[in-house]
């Protein structure tokens, strides 16, 4: 039997624009990946390098990957949370 397994210990980093983050904070970007078994975008520790413009995350695993911001989701959750609260019965 082949074992297609592979022990990874990654660094993933990627470069953004300034310019096209709008208001967003660039201290609150973060990686994610993306879950296949709950279909969830699942947080990764990360930071940023606010110098060069560049966005860390370590990984131990192949994925699908993006960068989000945390104040993003914050602001969905505040939304929705509002949104649920007023809805009527």
């Amino acid at each position: 039997m082949n074992d297609t397994s592979v022990d990874v210990n990654a660094t993933l980093s990627l470069p953004y624009n300034v310019t096209a983050l709008g208001d967003l904070d660039e201290e609150s970007l973060e990686f994610r990946f993306y879950n296949e078994t709950t279909a969830l975008w699942e947080v990764v520790p990360s930071w940023v390098d606010l110098e060069n413009k560049i966005v860390y995350g370590n990984t131990t695993h192949f994925s699908t990957w993006t960068i989000t911001s945390s104040s993003i989701e914050s602001s969905i959750s505040s939304s929705i949370s509002s949104s649920e609260g007023s809805m009527d019965s």
